[in-house]
């Protein structure tokens, strides 16, 4: 099985396991290449699967964050509150630097060789969404730590960490089970790899194709000592190669922020 990664221009197809996920190209002007509404908010959405105005994406996050948080501290009423009007700031100011890039970039035509300008731009707006709009440093943040117990922070950041470490875990499974197709392994030689891997990334807004993507680069990282120890020769080898053509995938997923 061959799984492949190709960037063209602004159109960008993942190939894994026999599933592929598209990003619809730009549209097209008589040799150059138009940057429609509908491909601005799909590059600032970059990742989430999603090409809706940037801001209603993130009043749905906001809201989920906030549900997210109850379901395991109690929040009164006015907290609740004072959460979603400093999550409302956040957004307010994200639009605001949005909408300023959008003025100068929208319903203009690039030369092919010329559209990752535009791209580039816009790169650094996809980059805070993936992080999490209302992770460290944002305003939500901040009131969060003055409106909540450091008791209840922790108990939140540790529901947080193993909500996504269950997630990467059973990723990895799924990929290894892909792998299996391939490079046979026993079940003695599948729960060996499930643990060389057991190094999750950094939690992100990325869509699950780049968690998947992330499981085979770190497959990639994987020393030939490392496999030595569970695995034979031919599968060393096996297991060296297909790793291998991940390893070209680090830009990718540190734009996603899934790497440091």
């Amino acid at each position: 099985m061959r799984n492949s990664v190709i960037i063209a221009f602004t159109a960008v197809t993942l190939v894994l396991g026999g599933g592929s996920t598209s990003f619809a190209q730009v549209g097209r002007v008589p040799n150059q290449i138009l940057l429609t509404e509908q491909q601005f908010n799909s590059w600032i959405l970059s990742g989430t699967g999603q090409s809706e105005r940037p801001e209603t994406y993130l009043e749905s996050q906001l809201t989920l964050k906030v549900n997210q948080l109850a379901n395991q501290i109690e929040l009164s009423d006015e907290q609740r509150s004072r959460l979603r009007l400093a999550g409302s700031g956040d957004i307010a100011r994200f639009h605001r630097q949005v909408e300023a890039l959008r003025k100068t970039l929208v319903g203009q035509s690039f030369e092919p060789n010329k559209i990752q300008e535009p791209y580039q731009k816009i790169q650094p707006f996809s980059q805070q969404i993936q992080a999490g709009l209302f992770n460290e440093n944002s305003l939500f943040d901040k009131v969060m730590r003055s409106t909540i117990s450091s008791e209840d922070q922790e108990k939140y950041e540790n529901y947080l960490s193993d909500r996504w470490h269950r997630q990467y875990l059973a990723c990895v499974k799924a990929q290894i089970a892909i792998l299996q197709q391939s490079i046979p392994m026993t079940s003695k030689q599948r729960d060996a790899l499930v643990k060389m891997l057991d190094i999750p990334p950094r939690r992100s807004q990325s869509r699950i194709v780049y968690m998947q993507l992330y499981t085979f680069y770190r497959l990639g990282q994987l020393s030939a000592e490392d496999l030595k120890s569970e695995f034979d020769g031919a599968q060393v080898d096996a297991l060296r190669r297909f790793g291998a053509q991940y390893a070209q995938m680090e830009p990718t997923l540190r734009a996603q922020n899934l790497l440091p």
